[in-house]
């Protein structure tokens, strides 16, 4: 193993573990909970089994679970499906819309700080270097949705993914 392979190694962990604990932290949820609630936020009323692949479980019975937890603690809210009952749709309430934004805005502080000791110019070839990297990954859809299981879609979207499936 070469030594650069090693520092991403460490610099990918330490990264993602921090994401990991900022995310329980600021919602007050488990890691599940966590990812839940922002891909509820971001999607336009999604199914529970459109959690599955973000949430990394194999079982609907397991995402149903993170979105019970969420429902008890009038995170999220159901609709039925009009066309067929028996769907649901997610929605954020208020009190989860609020800490939806409390983890995006934690998120997005951690890795501004992390990106402070760079300049200018080292952040913009450090973003093409990244952006490279994570295209030349092999994804699909579930891998593309667990990737992005914490992302802000509204900055990171379609032709500016480099994790969307090609």
């Amino acid at each position: 193993m070469s030594h650069a392979e090693n520092i991403l190694g460490a610099l990918a962990l330490a990264v993602a573990d921090r994401l990991n604990r900022l995310a329980e932290e600021g919602s007050g949820c488990s890691q599940g909970g966590a990812i839940a609630l922002t891909q509820i936020g971001q999607r336009d009323r999604p199914a529970i089994e459109d959690l599955r692949a973000c949430l990394d479980v194999d079982t609907h019975s397991a995402a149903t679970r993170v979105v019970a937890r969420l429902e008890a603690d009038d995170l999220v809210a159901k609709t039925k499906d009009p066309k067929d009952g028996r769907y649901a749709h997610l929605m954020l309430t208020e009190k989860g819309k609020r800490l939806q934004e409390t983890v995006l805005a934690e998120r997005e502080h951690f890795l501004r700080g992390v990106l402070d000791i760079l300049s200018e110019e080292e952040r913009q070839t450090f973003e093409a270097l990244v952006f490279k990297l994570l295209s030349g990954l092999p994804f699909d859809v579930r891998a593309c949705d667990r990737t992005c299981r914490l992302c802000d879609t509204r900055v990171c979207s379609g032709d500016d993914c480099p994790v969307q499936v090609r």
